[in-house]
Formats: C-alpha cells, sequence, structure tokens
C-alpha cells in the first residue's frame, strides 16, 4: 500500500488537498485440481493472481482555531 498527498493552503483557516491511495494484493495461484477434483494438475495461470485498487481524493479542509 502506498499514499501520498499534497495541501495548499489558501487562507489560514481554509487548504486544498489531493491524496492519492495506491492498493495492490497479490495471492498465490489457486490449485484447481483439490478444488474441483476433476484435473490432477496445477492450475495454469494467465501471470496475475490479485487485484489492484488506486484511489484519488481531492477535497477542500478547514481548519478551527
Amino acid at each position: 500500500m502506498e499514499k501520498a498527498g499534497i495541501e495548499y493552503m489558501l487562507s489560514p483557516h481554509v487548504g486544498l488537498g489531493l491524496e492519492i491511495v495506491d492498493l495492490i494484493t497479490i495471492m498465490n495461484t489457486p490449485d484447481v485440481a483439490t478444488a474441483t477434483g476433476w484435473s490432477t494438475r496445477p492450475h495454469e495461470s494467465d501471470g496475475f493472481n490479485g487485484f489492484v485498487n488506486l484511489g484519488v481524493t481531492v477535497g477542500l479542509r478547514f481548519y478551527f482555531p
């Protein structure tokens, strides 16, 4: 997981923010032979088992004294 952000202060009490979040999960290749009972060899993967999630957030931030 990576997370990065930046903020620009428009005034002493208001800021404009940008945040980027990246989440990557990689899992082992499933063994179809034990899951289905139809095959005696491991599943031939097409290269990637997992997921990628990328999020971008933009917003105003208010600060109170």
